[in-house]
């Protein structure tokens, strides 16, 4: 599914890659989040497994090569993690100093929860009675930790320049995006059968006129 300012790539994909997508209504569901979270509270791998999708996309998006549509900016970062039934944010370069409404974590112990499995359940309680029992051992976590953080703080930021090169060098001109959003739009009331045929044409070809 895309997002509405996402809708200019079936015109992107049409044009520069010559591929024809038809859009498909998506089905009516029923909201089940609140359900999944609950789950999560209970189950340490529904919740290990959420934040590490979660954190998958959000770098994939940043990634994107077509990143004048895809833009992090445009996220709805908080309904996001609500779709993924998170139960907090995860900690990431990413989303550092961003603003992000519309997710409320849930206010518990996360240490606290369990993997249905016991034998994974045991190893885990023996790991993390080891980590609070021995401070150097938390520092030295902490310090990798702070390493890892800083290596992917870089990386990041190679990435966020890239991208900036990247648009410099682009085929497509916001403009040309624009043209291309404005042509996605009449394709769909066509299909709706919002305007007659004619009207398409006139709408959606060149004026001869302006070309000679």
């Amino acid at each position: 599914m895309l997002l509405p300012n996402e809708e200019s790539f079936v015109n992107f994909l049409s044009v520069n890659q010559k591929i024809a997508l038809e859009e498909i209504k998506a089905p009516a569901v029923f909201d089940i989040t609140h359900k999944i979270r609950k789950i999560a509270t209970k189950n340490r791998e529904i919740f290990e497994k959420g934040l590490r999708a979660f954190v998958s996309f959000i770098r994939f998006y940043t990634k994107h090569e077509c990143s004048l549509l895809f833009r992090i900016k445009d996220l709805d970062i908080g309904k996001l993690a609500t779709g993924y039934a998170l139960l907090k944010l995860p900690k990431m370069p990413e989303l550092k100093g961003k603003k992000i409404s519309n997710f409320s974590p849930i206010d518990i112990n996360y240490d606290e929860i369990p993997y249905v499995d016991k034998v994974r359940e045991k190893q885990r309680q023996v790991r993390l009675k080891e980590f609070l029992e021995n401070p150097q051992k938390r520092s030295a976590i902490s310090e990798k930790r702070a390493a890892k953080l800083k290596a992917k703080k870089l990386e990041v930021k190679k990435l966020l320049a890239k991208k900036r090169r990247r648009k410099k060098a682009m085929k497509f001109s916001q403009e040309e995006l624009q043209d291309l959003a404005r042509d996605a739009r009449l394709v769909k009331k066509f299909k709706k059968g919002k305007m007659s045929k004619e009207e398409f044409d006139a709408e959606f070809a060149p004026n001869l006129s302006d070309i000679e």
